[in-house]
């Protein structure tokens, strides 16, 4: 029987982050994305809608993607926001494209 080796990804900022959310308790998890989306830059972005702000849609690096309130690319700001650089995000246009963590699952299934 062959035993597959799991797949070790290389530990940035990003993926540091992640595992201590993942070793912390559901309501410390949602304090500190409570935390964070206060310090989110999505509202000042051109591409944000009032039908967002009215969802109270934002975060979307860390929930993904607009439900419903976001289809047309106006300009993009997420790699200045400071959230984003405390995460380590490498990725953009959240509204559209999805969370950071389903980016990068899409870009090694594309590798």
């Amino acid at each position: 029987m062959v035993t597959q080796q799991p797949v070790r990804l290389p530990e940035d900022t990003f993926i540091k982050v992640q595992k201590t959310l993942m070793n912390m308790p559901k309501d410390q998890v949602m304090k500190k994305f409570m935390e964070l989306k206060g310090r989110c830059n999505c509202p000042k972005c051109p591409t944000y809608t009032s039908c967002a702000k009215n969802a109270m849609e934002g975060l979307f690096c860390g929930y993904g993607a607009s439900f419903h309130c976001i289809s047309e690319q106006k300009g993009c700001i997420c790699t200045t926001c400071p959230v984003a650089k405390e995460l380590g995000l490498g990725h953009a246009v959240f509204c559209q494209m999805g969370s950071e963590k389903s980016q990068r699952y899409d870009a090694l299934m594309r590798a």
